[in-house]
């Protein structure tokens, strides 16, 4: 996911049906990738190719609280894929510390490799050059 773009929920390698969700459920996977809050969450069929070649993975997840550790869900589901979801997660954007990056899929600030940032000879500037990070979860949200 990127920040502040819609993308299909998929937990392992299926989709998120939108029965009993809720802002707490959106907010919780949301912080489970990295994310700092839920902007948005919609529902539909609005990919249909590419939603009709995964399983439906969770239903009913219910979040009392915006935690996923406090979440539940079944595995067994009574939806289509006109019921997956579509989540938005944003940052608050606080700066990073030299040598730090926010990745545009997180807004954990991530250490950059020891090659992309430079010291000046006195040591005491430094330039902090483009890095990358891959985050691997099993929550993800797949984008087009």
């Amino acid at each position: 996911i990127v920040v502040s773009q819609d993308g299909l929920v998929l937990y392992g390698n299926g989709t998120v049906c939108d029965n009993s969700f809720t802002d707490n459920a959106a907010s919780a996977i949301c912080k489970e990738m990295g994310f700092d809050f839920a902007k948005q969450w919609t529902s539909g069929l609005s990919w249909p190719d590419l939603q009709n070649g995964y399983s439906i993975a969770l239903d009913q997840v219910y979040c009392p609280a915006p935690k996923w550790s406090e979440c539940t869900y079944s595995r067994s589901h009574d939806c289509s894929h006109g019921e997956d979801v579509f989540l938005t997660c944003g940052c608050t954007s606080l700066p990073c510390s030299p040598g730090k990056y926010h990745h545009q899929s997180s807004c954990i600030c991530m250490d950059c490799p020891s090659d992309s940032y430079k010291y000046n000879e006195g040591g005491s500037f430094l330039l902090s050059l483009p890095c990358e990070y891959h985050v691997n979860a099993r929550l993800k949200v797949l984008l087009l």
